[in-house]
């Protein structure tokens, strides 16, 4: 996530993501958003720095050896810091990518989850950049999109954005779920439901969410390249107004 003037931005909805995988895992609860928020805080004035990217890691302590977890495990956690990407005005940064040759396993339970199990990730990552890349975008085991290395993904369809649904396997992303809300008070319809790749590259434009970037424009997918949609870019000037009106809030 991002640190932006001190403040970690959007903070409460990472929190609650991560509270939810820590249940899932069968871990005790985190600690209240506020007493994290200070640590982060108090990390970064450590650094004397207000702008960063944030990375918190959550294990469950020290156990013995083996997969079984401890009989009371103790939350222990890691906060780094991170450069910061400036943000890209007036039009999102662009991306090009390929169609990567793994495939996700949508019943896998942990794919929804944000953890640190990310060999997948990070083979797709170094597909792309062997090809001289941005990144790759993700299929299912039926062919339909999921998501990139590192953000979900919206393919835009005659005015309507569409988004792979968390059952094909993506994240849910807390950048991908403000995308829809905003869009949604922009007027834009927005579904969420399956989308093949066949469909992707007819489709009028394709864009990126994610914490680090916000919004990143799909220029080209395989062979498919498409200019900024005029959708793409009235989503991202209402994301960024967003997140100005959530710093001067604070």
């Amino acid at each position: 996530m991002r640190l932006e003037r001190g403040q970690p931005l959007f903070w409460t909805a990472h929190w609650e993501r991560m509270n939810a995988g820590v249940g899932a895992m069968g871990l005790p609860p985190m600690e209240s958003a506020s007493i994290w928020a200070d640590r982060i805080q108090k990390l970064a004035q450590a650094n004397h720095t207000k702008e960063a990217i944030i990375r918190l890691q959550i294990s469950r302590g020290i156990g013995g050896r083996g997969y079984a977890p401890p009989i009371e495990p103790s939350l222990t956690s890691l906060i780094t810091l991170h450069h910061a990407p400036e943000w890209a005005q007036p039009k999102p940064k662009s991306w090009r990518l390929s169609v990567s040759s793994i495939r996700m396993p949508s019943a896998l339970p942990n794919v929804s989850m944000k953890t640190c199990n990310k060999w997948m990730q990070i083979q797709v990552k170094r597909e792309a950049l062997q090809l001289g890349l941005d990144d790759a975008m993700i299929l299912n085991e039926k062919g339909n999109l999921t998501e990139v290395s590192c953000a979900n993904c919206f393919v835009i369809e005659e005015n309507c954005l569409i988004t792979p649904p968390i059952s094909d396997g993506c994240l849910d992303g807390v950048t991908r779920q403000q995308t829809m809300a905003l869009a949604r008070q922009l007027g834009v319809h927005v579904k969420e439901q399956s989308i093949a790749l066949e469909e992707a590259l007819r489709s009028d434009g394709i864009f990126l969410t994610l914490s680090t970037y916000g919004m990143l424009h799909v220029s080209k997918l395989d062979d498919r390249a498409w200019s900024c949609h005029p959708i793409t870019l009235q989503v991202y000037d209402a994301y960024l107004s967003s997140v100005a009106q959530t710093l001067n809030h604070h």
